[in-house]
């Protein structure tokens, strides 16, 4: 038994992010925010927009003089089964590495995305379940469950919906008190391309990067938003991931200088790709040591570090440099325990902070900014490791500012309830995001406890709440910084700085 109960445990260690997307969450009661940093910052959203499901925001665009944002609606992903080993565990490991059907779509429940404006003055619907709104939640379909990336292009404003059981699909509107209405629908083509991740214009045309675990990430561009065509994957002259399916996000995208730079998240090492034309691509950050070394590369996957950083998040231009914030494999602790929830032992993994390059294009050269070993703050994570991704980035008053997911580890937690029935059971993540800004010199924390305990003014950790875990959006809009929180306790936060 001791050895079946060990076998599980290697197993979850190696498969446990993909648990996280099929198991029940222990509730906890709503909480007030706290923050002592009124005269700097304010909330102006109430929890949620009114809604504890709407747990995240997700896309963000200033479009006709508003600020909108799209949110991730979620009730719960669940199986309700027992842990029988025998059984369950041999079904699920067959339906995700044998069939690859998708075992999580009859455990899905939410009310659909949800996309809200802001004039600084009141928000208000426009795609939600409320009655004031132009359109239903999801646009009608509880599938449609996040509302991934706003942009902004030809004077039409395009939403990109994350749907993970019929492949994403793409929205636009000329007008925000109008319909909107439907351009792409089942994951351009491919049902695998679950959503769009992120979208950057370059050469007059609007291209888009998707998520997909089956062949690695696809890309797409349009001229008119109609009519798409594949760049890389689909028919395109690039295969699906530039080559190989780890690469499965398309998480980060720029164009700087005379190239469209393109980062991408594996779990086997982050890579980086260029294009001056959007067919043919050239690898930045790639392959292994030996065929970087061939290429001419600087550095191999991962920037030399393999899987230790494996996404490249965040892109953003400035002061004609090209900074990139990365991603780390996520921590988590795995607690067997007995039906009184007395704990029987634990298996715990490391945890790392995310890194933060910079390019300079004219003369070919990388720096790290963040990175490496130790507790100061140009360290790994700004010297702490639960700073895990650097998840937003925008400049702002001639500064670069960087929003951390900053979280405890997944507590995933084996009930044991009899002979070979366990329950498996994730806590609510808890974790309070920083924010910190680089003015090409320095990098200062904006929030964060460190900066709170020297001056009040400025909000701790997660503007005080426990559960604000990660700081998902960050925007300049009217001379003022917003930044938008994930928290599955209350739902998602809007905060404002810049407060006359």
């Amino acid at each position: 038994m001791k050895l079946k109960i060990l076998a599980i445990a290697m197993i979850l260690t190696v498969i446990g992010s993909t648990f996280i997307a099929s198991a029940s969450t222990i509730e906890k009661p709503d909480k007030e925010n706290i923050s002592n940093a009124e005269p700097l910052w304010q909330q102006i959203n109430e929890d949620g927009f009114g809604d504890k499901q709407n747990f995240a925001t997700r896309g963000i665009e200033v479009y006709d003089d508003y600020l909108v944002v799209g949110i991730w609606n979620f009730k719960n992903l669940v199986f309700n089964k027992p842990w029988r080993p025998r059984s369950f565990l041999r079904e699920f490991l067959y339906e995700t590495f044998v069939n690859k059907t998708d075992t999580t779509r009859k455990y899905v429940v939410s009310n659909g995305c949800e996309i809200w404006c802001y004039n600084e003055e009141d928000w208000r619907p426009l795609v939600a379940g409320s009655e004031e709104a132009i359109m239903p939640a999801g646009f009608g379909n509880r599938n449609n469950l996040e509302g991934s990336v706003l942009k902004e292009f030809k004077g039409f404003l395009y939403a990109f919906i994350y749907n993970e059981i019929d492949g994403g699909q793409v929205w636009r509107t000329e007008d925000l008190f109008e319909e909107w209405e439907l351009v792409v629908e089942g994951g351009f083509g491919n049902i695998y391309n679950k959503g769009v991740m992120v979208a950057e214009i370059f050469n007059d045309e609007l291209y888009v990067g998707t998520m997909n675990f089956e062949h690695g990430n696809e890309i797409f561009r349009t001229s008119n938003g109609v009519n798409w065509t594949a760049v890389v994957g689909g028919d395109s002259n690039t295969e699906s991931g530039f080559g190989t399916k780890d690469n499965y996000y398309c998480h980060s995208m720029v164009a700087y200088n005379s190239y469209l730079y393109v980062g991408t998240t594996t779990n086997k090492g982050c890579e980086i790709w260029r294009t001056q034309n959007g067919v043919n691509w050239v690898p930045v950050v790639a392959f292994g040591r030996i065929k970087a070394k061939l290429q001419g590369l600087a550095f191999s996957k991962g920037f030399g570090k393999g899987s230790l950083i494996d996404g490249i998040r965040t892109m953003i231009v400035y002061n004609d440099e090209l900074y990139l914030g990365s991603t780390r494999l996520a921590h988590y602790r795995l607690s067997f325990m007995n039906r009184y929830f007395s704990t029987l032992f634990s298996i715990s993994s490391p945890s790392m902070g995310a890194q933060i390059w910079k390019y300079n294009e004219s003369n070919n050269k990388w720096k790290q900014l963040v990175g490496g070993i130790g507790q100061r703050n140009t360290c790994n994570g700004f010297g702490d490791s639960k700073n895990m991704q650097m998840w937003s980035i925008e400049t702002y008053d001639n500064c670069v500012y960087m929003g951390t997911m900053h979280a405890e580890s997944f507590n995933i937690i084996l009930k044991r309830n009899g002979f070979l029935n366990w329950n498996l059971i994730f806590e609510m993540l808890k974790g309070s995001a920083e924010l910190w800004r680089y003015d090409g010199t320095t990098w200062e924390q904006a929030i964060g406890d460190e900066a709170h305990l020297i001056n009040p003014d400025i909000p701790p950790n997660g503007f005080g709440d426990q559960y604000n875990w990660g700081f998902r959006t960050m925007k300049a809009y009217n001379n003022s910084l917003y930044v938008g929180t994930i928290n599955f306790a209350t739902g998602c936060e809007v905060w404002k700085l810049g407060l006359e």
